[in-house]
């Protein structure tokens, strides 16, 4: 099972081969190499339960592979990003169960297959979908 997701990983990196290790000017956080933690979906803030992780991501420098947690499992895949445009594929994820997270880590998931843009605007990342704003990160600074 190991084998067979590494080969996954491996395969998505090489079919999304567009380069996004990009630092926007100005002050906006840089695209990867940032940990984006998750404050909202559509403008909803996004709770999580005293002693749980906070949902977040973090686009690779190098390889467009994303890793990060939904609040209670780990999850990695892989991105394509040109200009504005982002597609996520193959998102693999650990099965926990955790208490009280489960319903944010599934949206957070349905957001990543859902994106087909992103903005940065200073020390936040915004997901769009048919130009509808999904989500809503922050910057927590670089892993």
């Amino acid at each position: 099972m190991k084998n067979l997701m590494i080969c996954c990983l491996l395969m998505s990196a090489v079919l999304f081969s567009c380069t996004a290790s990009e630092k926007h000017s100005g002050n906006n956080s840089s695209f990867s190499g940032t940990k984006w933690n998750l404050r909202s979906f559509n403008n909803r803030k996004v709770f999580t339960p005293e002693g749980m992780k906070f949902p977040y991501m973090i686009f690779s420098k190098t390889g467009n592979m994303i890793n990060g947690n939904g609040g209670c499992n780990n999850f990695s895949g892989a991105f394509e990003k040109k200009g504005s445009d982002l597609k996520f594929g193959n998102i693999l994820m650990t099965e926990m169960f955790c208490e009280g997270v489960m319903e944010t880590e599934k949206r957070f998931m349905e957001v990543l297959q859902e994106t087909d843009s992103v903005k940065i605007k200073g020390n936040q990342l915004y997901l769009y979908g048919k130009g509808k704003l999904l989500a809503r990160f922050e910057d927590t600074g670089t892993e």
